[in-house]
C-alpha cells in the first residue's frame, strides 16, 4: 500500500541522502542520523529486516562493498531500558558544571 502524501509533508524517503547518497565522507567521519521512532516503527506494518549495502571510493584502494543486515526483531515482545542520548548527556553536564562552579566560588570565598 502506497504512502499518502500530503502537501508539504516531509518524505524520509525522498530525502538527499537517500536520493543523492553522501558525496564525500572524509576518513574517520561519520553521519548519525534518527530515521525513526521505536514505538511507532513496530506498531506499524514498516518491515522490520533490513540490508543496507555500502558502495564507497577509498582514498588510495578501492573499497570493498559493505553489506549490513538490520533486524529490528530483537526488540519486540522485550522491555528495554532507557537509553539516554546526546540530549541527556549535554543537560547531566550543565549540572556537573553547576555544582564545580559552586564548588570554585566557595573556595575563592574561602581563600
Amino acid at each position: 500500500m502506497a504512502e499518502q502524501e500530503l502537501p508539504g509533508k516531509f518524505v524520509l524517503r525522498d530525502s538527499f541522502i537517500f536520493k543523492q547518497g553522501i558525496p564525500v565522507m572524509p576518513p574517520g567521519w561519520k553521519i548519525e542520523l534518527f530515521f525513526d521512532i521505536s514505538h511507532k516503527r513496530l506498531n506499524s506494518n514498516l518491515p522490520l529486516q533490513c540490508t543496507f549495502t555500502v558502495d564507497a571510493d577509498g582514498p588510495f584502494v578501492p573499497v570493498e562493498q559493505l553489506k549490513y543486515e538490520v533486524d529490528l526483531r530483537i526488540f519486540t515482545e522485550v522491555e528495554t531500558l532507557s537509553i539516554k542520548g546526546t540530549h541527556q548527556g549535554v543537560k547531566e553536564l550543565e549540572k556537573i558544571r553547576k555544582v564545580a562552579e559552586n564548588i570554585s566560588s566557595a573556595l575563592k570565598r574561602s581563600l
